[in-house]
């Protein structure tokens, strides 16, 4: 809904509601609308500008996995957006996304790993190593298998 309300489909262009609906979606875990709320708080966009509410969304999304957000995320770390530059932190995210396949991710990350000293490239590194290792140990939720019926077989 947040989307339509955006774009005016279907609905009236309304980007203050499509930020509202964001915000309930995100507060879910919805790494879009996490991504999504995260872009026009730094932009201002029908919202009050505000980079650590960006950083906060972006990061959310980022640590589900979701290549937009870990891009986002890696952009203000390069750039500075509401804190000192951290090109360690910035080319551990970038790289992520663009292990996944995510093409601004790869872009930057070409751009990127020029400006890094081999310390912070083996650092970046380790750093996207470790955050990959564990997304990979976290038990996923599995499902019970159900309760055999008292009546099967008879």
């Amino acid at each position: 809904i947040g989307s339509m309300y955006y774009d005016g489909q279907n609905l009236p262009k309304d980007r203050a509601r499509a930020a509202s609906w964001f915000r309930k979606a995100a507060e879910m875990g919805h790494s879009q609308a996490q991504v999504n709320l995260g872009i026009m708080h730094m932009e201002g966009d029908s919202v009050p500008a505000n980079n650590a509410e960006a950083l906060k969304w972006f990061t959310q999304a980022a640590e589900q996995g979701d290549s937009e957000g870990q891009t986002a995320l890696g952009m203000m770390y390069a750039l500075g957006r509401g804190m000192e530059p951290d090109l360690v932190q910035a080319n551990k995210w970038i790289s992520i996304a663009a292990e996944q396949g995510d093409k601004d991710a790869k872009t930057a990350h070409t751009k990127l790993v020029t400006k890094l000293t081999p310390e912070q490239l083996e650092q970046s590194k380790k750093l996207a190593k470790e955050w990959q290792d564990r997304r990979v140990e976290k038990p996923s939720a599995s499902i019970p298998a159900p309760e055999p019926s008292k009546t099967a077989g008879k």
